[in-house]
């Protein structure tokens, strides 16, 4: 009789992960987790169009195996499992699951060989990450576009020969942070939210590409994923040369556009002078206003602007940086934002009755 024992602690780290790769939508195999016994190691995968998520835990076996888990419905049972592990009994068309002294059939709902060929990762081209990517991709997130149908819904990962850089914009406001190290290679990667996800948590990362896909990897979870056909816009060419001209702390305009932030309509218009900005924003369905003041330092000579409130306190969201340099430069012009970190640097475009 073949039986898997497996951790239950494992089996919930993994499960965090495979779910972003499961697909109910296309294929019936694409809902499950399929999972592969051999060598003392369960290997679970799922994969949709994009992606392939392989999680390797340690296993108790003693003869090779294959099986699937259905996803959402094996969740919810290891969500109640209070048990140090879990044993799996796979059956021709179905697995048993034991928890304690529960037991849980699953029937397969395909055929194992309806799942696709899993994805090998490419191995053209190498380079190590640490944890510092992962904070980085998972900040830009915030300014990408939410719909995943073209490049701005996505993470640029620009890697070329001085460094890497990690970009968001969803054209409204724009987040660029610079890894700086000498490489020798160059590559452009995007990321969907969803791919950027899986990647949190994980200290060291190996990112491998060719052509036609890429893949991130560690001692546990290797991510395959397919490049999309789309390309990244020109981002540097779109930040102008400018000096700046406004200091404020970001704490202080977080504050101040809170109080900006709480009606449907988001332009607020703000008065600049040499020692404070001055912010006013109406609600055109209601009539309500609001009048909030922040002390700055500006030399400009640009007198007003108009920003979007909510826009605004996403990039502020993005950043450590404390005390916060703008270029303003035109009332039409995108407002460049940087910080004590030399590597930060955002944008954000000016609105009018957005």
């Amino acid at each position: 009789m073949k039986k898997v024992i497996v951790k239950t602690d494992l089996i919930k780290r993994a499960l965090a992960k495979l779910g972003a790769a499961v697909n109910n939508k296309t294929l019936p195999a694409l809902e499950n987790i399929y999972c592969n016994v051999e060598g003392g190691t369960i290997q679970m995968t799922t994969c949709d169009t994009e992606m392939m998520i392989k999680y390797s835990i340690i296993a108790v076996s003693e003869e090779n195996c294959e099986f699937y888990l259905r996803y959402h419905l094996f969740k919810s049972i290891i969500g109640l499992c209070k048990e140090e592990s879990v044993e799996f009994e796979p059956l021709k068309a179905s697995v048993k699951i034991k928890c304690g002294k529960d037991v849980y059939t699953l029937k397969f709902n395909s055929k194992l060989e309806e799942f696709p060929k899993l994805s090998k990762a490419p191995s053209e081209h190498e380079v190590a990450f640490d944890s510092r990517y992962v904070e980085m991709l998972l900040a830009a997130t915030e300014s990408v576009a939410k719909q995943e149908s073209d490049s701005i819904s996505r993470v640029c990962l620009n890697i070329n020969y001085t460094g890497v850089d990690i970009v968001g914009t969803d054209g409204y406001i724009l987040y660029k942070y610079n890894l700086p190290t000498e490489l020798s290679v160059t590559t452009t990667l995007l990321l969907s939210q969803r791919m950027v996800k899986v990647l949190e948590g994980l200290e060291q990362v190996v990112i491998k590409w060719d052509e036609n896909k890429f893949s991130f990897s560690n001692s546990e979870v290797l991510i395959v994923i397919n490049r999309p056909e789309f390309k990244y816009p020109n981002y540097l060419g779109i930040i102008p040369d400018s000096e700046p001209n406004l200091k404020i702390s970001r704490t202080l305009l977080t504050e101040t556009f809170k109080k900006l932030n709480i009606y449907q309509h988001k332009t607020a218009t703000l008065q600049l002078s040499n020692s404070s900005i001055k912010a006013t924003l109406e609600d055109k369905g209601t009539g309500d206003k609001v009048n909030a003041e922040a002390e700055c330092d500006y030399s400009g000579q640009v007198p007003e602007i108009s920003l979007n409130a909510s826009d605004v306190l996403r990039l502020l969201h993005q950043t450590t940086c404390e005390e916060l340099r703008l270029s303003v430069m035109a009332y039409n012009r995108a407002v460049v934002v940087r910080g004590e970190d030399p590597n930060y640097l955002a944008l954000i475009i000016p609105t009018f009755g957005k």
